[in-house]
C-alpha cells in the first residue's frame, strides 16, 4: 500500500505515539488525516501535525472510542462525509488503571475491536462503493508475553489476537481489507509513568523503576508503523523496540490448522 493520495484515521492521535504516527504518516505523502482522540488536541500540536505536509487536509475531532455510538457518528458523520472514504485506520489507544478493569477493557480492547469491525465494514468490497484498506492496531509487547500488570496485558493480548485473527486470508479475499499489529516496547510517553503508579496498579513491583528501563523515542513506532503498512504482509505483527523496527516471526499453528480447513 502507498500513502501517495490516501486518507487516514488515527484514533488515539493526541498520545505520544499518536501524535508520532500522524507525522509520518503525512511525511509519507498521505493527503487528508483526520485525528480523533477522547482529548481535543492543542492547536500547537495540531500545526505541527499539519507542518509534516502543508498540503494533507487535516481534520481533528473528539471521540471516545468506548462510546459505540459516538464512535460511529464521528467515522460515518464527520470522516466520511469530510472525506468521502478511509483508506487506512490507525487505532493507537490505551489506558492504564488495574483497579478499574472494565473500562480498561473497554478502552483498550472493545474499543478497538469496534472501530476496527466499523472500519472494516466502511472499507469492504462488499460494502457499496468499498475498495478495500488497511488497518493497523496498536497493541504492545505485553500483548506478547506475561507482564505483572495483569488486566492490561489482558487488553494487550486480545488486541494482538483479534489483529492476527482479523488478517486472516479468508477475511481479506471477501473484503480486500488488511489487519497489520505493531507491538511497541517501552517507549517514552505520558502513559510510561503510570507503570509504576501505585494507584494505578494492583501488584507493584518494588524492585524495579521507570528509569531502570531503556526506552525509545514515539517516532521509532511511527517508522516502524509506516514500514509495517509499506511492507507488512496481512496478519503480520511488527515490533518497535529498543529503536528497533521489525517483523514477529511465530511458529506455525499447532491446535488451529485453518489452511486445512478452508
Amino acid at each position: 500500500m502507498t500513502l501517495d493520495g490516501k486518507s487516514a484515521v488515527v484514533i488515539g492521535g493526541a498520545g505520544g505515539i499518536g501524535v508520532e504516527i500522524c507525522k509520518h504518516l503525512l511525511m509519507n505523502g498521505l493527503s487528508k488525516l483526520a485525528i480523533l482522540d477522547v482529548n481535543e488536541l492543542p492547536h500547537d500540536t495540531i500545526a505541527s501535525i499539519k507542518r509534516c505536509n502543508t498540503s494533507a487536509d487535516v481534520l481533528s475531532a473528539t471521540c471516545d472510542i468506548a462510546n459505540k455510538s459516538n464512535l460511529s457518528d464521528v467515522l460515518c458523520n464527520r470522516v466520511m462525509k469530510n472525506f468521502g472514504y478511509i483508506d487506512l485506520l490507525v487505532n493507537s489507544v490505551a489506558i492504564l488503571d488495574e483497579r478499574d478493569p472494565d473500562r480498561m477493557i473497554a478502552v483498550n480492547l472493545t474499543g478497538i475491536i469496534n472501530s476496527s469491525l466499523l472500519a472494516m465494514k466502511l472499507m469492504s468490497k462488499e460494502h457499496p462503493g468499498g475498495r478495500g484498506g488497511t488497518i493497523v492496531n496498536v497493541s504492545s509487547i505485553a500483548g506478547l508475553e506475561p507482564s505483572w500488570m495483569c488486566v492490561y496485558a489482558a487488553s494487550k493480548f486480545g488486541v494482538t489476537g483479534f489483529s492476527r485473527s482479523l488478517g486472516d486470508e479468508l477475511i481479506y479475499n471477501q473484503t480486500g481489507v488488511k489487519c497489520l499489529t505493531i507491538c511497541p516496547g517501552k517507549t517514552d510517553t505520558a502513559l510510561l509513568s503510570t507503570f509504576h503508579a501505585k494507584e494505578n496498579l494492583l501488584f507493584c513491583r518494588q524492585e524495579s523503576h521507570p528509569s531502570d528501563y531503556q526506552t525509545q523515542s514515539p517516532s521509532v513506532v511511527g517508522e516502524c508503523l509506516v514500514k509495517a503498512i509499506l511492507d507488512g504482509e496481512n496478519g503480520s505483527v511488527w515490533i518497535a523496540n529498543e529503536g528497533r523496527a521489525y517483523k514477529m516471526e511465530f511458529p506455525e499453528n499447532q491446535f488451529l490448522n485453518l489452511k486445512e480447513s478452508k
